[in-house]
C-alpha cells in the first residue's frame, strides 16, 4: 500500500518533520527524540555482545495510573536467543517493577521476539506473542488473555495470525492499535518466495527473516473482535538502500489527522538484528511514503549503531518514547525519552 501522498515535506529539522499541503499550511508536525539522550529503563541480563533487552509494546492504564511494557529478553544464538517476554509496571514511565514473564521455553519454541500489549474495551488484557512455532519453524502470533497483565500465561492462548493461515513464510513483531471498533495488528512479514529456495534454506535456522534471500515487509490486518483477524494487505515496502532486506513498522503515531509510522530498517545480511530507524507518513493508514527512503533517521552512536523497536505513549502534551540501544560492549539495553509536543 506504499504510495505517493498528496502531502509534501518542506522542512526536516533533528526536532521532528513539518507536513504541509503548501507553502503556508501546516497540516502536522512530530517531534522526535535525541537517542542518546534517552534513559535507561531496562539493562540486559548481562553486559556482553548479543545479549539484548528491548523490543517494547507499551500502554497506559489510566484505571491503575501506570505505564505497563512487554518487551523481548534475548540472549545470544546458541545460548537461548529470544529467552522471554518479561511484562513490568511503572508510574513514571522510567523505573519498572516486574509482573510475569512468558518464555520461550513454555511455548515450545526457539525464540520469542516482540510481543504486543493491548487493553481491550471490555478491560481484558491482551498480549499478541509472536514466537517460532515449534510444528512448522515459522514465525507466528498467538492471544494471551487475562484480567490483570501479571495473570497473563500461555496456558490459555489461541492463534491470531500464522504463515500457514496467510500464505506467508513467517509473521511476527506485532503493534496492535484500535480505530473506533476496529482492531488492526501491523506486523513484519515475509512472503511465499516467488524463486526456486528449499524450506531448510528458509527455515533451518529457525528465521526465514534473517536469510537475506527473502525481504521483510509491513503489513496490516484487521478483526472486529481483535481475536480472528483479516489480512488488509502491505503497508510499506523494502526499498533500494539503506532498508533494502527490511522494511519493519514498530509504531504508528497519529497526530492532527496525520499518521507517523516509525520503522526499522537494514540494507543487507550483514546487518541482521543490527537495524536503524526511520519516519513514514499517511493520510489514510494505508498509504504511506517515506521520509526517510534514502537514509535512516535515528541511530545509536556506540556499538553497530542499531536503534530499533521504538514504541510511543502520548500522555497529555508529551510523548514517551521507548526503544532498544546498541552500546559500545555489543549488548542492547531498553531506553525512555519523554519529548514535549508543541
Amino acid at each position: 500500500m506504499s504510495d505517493t501522498l498528496n502531502l509534501v515535506v518542506i522542512s526536516i529539522t533533528s526536532k521532528g518533520v513539518i507536513v504541509v499541503a503548501d507553502v503556508d499550511r501546516q497540516w502536522s508536525s512530530l517531534p522526535l527524540f535525541d537517542p542518546d539522550g534517552g534513559t535507561v529503563v531496562v539493562e540486559p541480563d548481562r553486559p556482553e555482545p548479543d545479549f539484548w533487552v528491548g523490543a517494547p509494546s507499551v500502554v497506559y492504564d489510566g484505571r491503575r495510573e501506570r505505564f505497563v511494557m512487554a518487551y523481548r529478553v534475548r540472549h545470544p544464538i546458541g545460548r537461548g536467543r529470544g529467552i522471554a517476554c518479561r511484562i513490568a509496571e511503572s508510574t513514571d514511565g522510567v523505573n519498572f517493577q516486574s509482573l510475569t514473564e512468558i518464555s520461550a521455553d513454555e511455548l515450545r519454541s526457539a525464540s520469542i521476539e516482540r510481543s504486543a500489549l493491548q487493553i481491550a474495551p471490555s478491560g481484558t488484557w491482551r498480549l499478541y506473542c509472536s514466537y517460532v512455532d515449534p510444528a512448522d519453524r515459522r514465525w507466528r502470533i498467538d492471544l494471551l488473555e487475562a484480567e490483570d497483565p501479571s495473570a497473563l500465561c500461555v496456558a490459555d492462548r489461541r492463534p491470531a495470525l500464522t504463515a500457514a493461515e496467510f500464505n506467508l513464510e513467517g509473521v511476527k513483531d506485532p503493534f496492535v492499535f484500535m480505530v473506533g471498533p476496529v482492531t488492526y495488528i501491523m506486523v513484519n512479514f515475509v512472503d511465499r518466495p516467488d524463486f526456486p529456495i528449499s524450506a531448510d534454506e528458509m527455515h533451518g535456522t529457525e528465521n526465514a527473516f534473517a536469510t537475506g534471500r527473502l525481504r521483510s515487509k509491513t503489513g496490516l490486518a484487521y478483526s472486529v473482535d481483535g481475536v480472528h483477524f483479516r489480512w488488509a494487505g502491505t503497508l510499506l515496502e523494502p526499498g533500494s538502500g539503506w532498508d533494502y532486506l527490511l522494511a519493519r513498522g514498530s509504531t504508528i503515531i497519529p497526530r492532527d489527522g496525520v499518521y507517523w509510522m516509525l520503522f526499522d530498517g537494514r540494507s543487507h545480511n550483514g546487518e541482521t538484528y543490527q537495524d536503524r530507524a526511520g519516519l513514514a507518513v499517511s493520510h489514510d493508514l494505508k498509504h504511506f511514503t517515506k521520509v526517510d527512503a534514502d537514509g535512516p533517521r535515528l541511530w545509536s552512536q556506540h556499538g553497530s549503531g542499531s536503534l530499533r523497536y521504538i514504541d510511543a505513549v502520548v500522555r497529555g502534551s508529551t510523548i514517551h518514547y521507548f526503544y532498544e540501544y546498541a552500546r559500545d560492549d555489543r549488548a542492547h539495553e531498553l531506553r525512555h525519552s519523554a519529548v514535549e509536543m508543541a
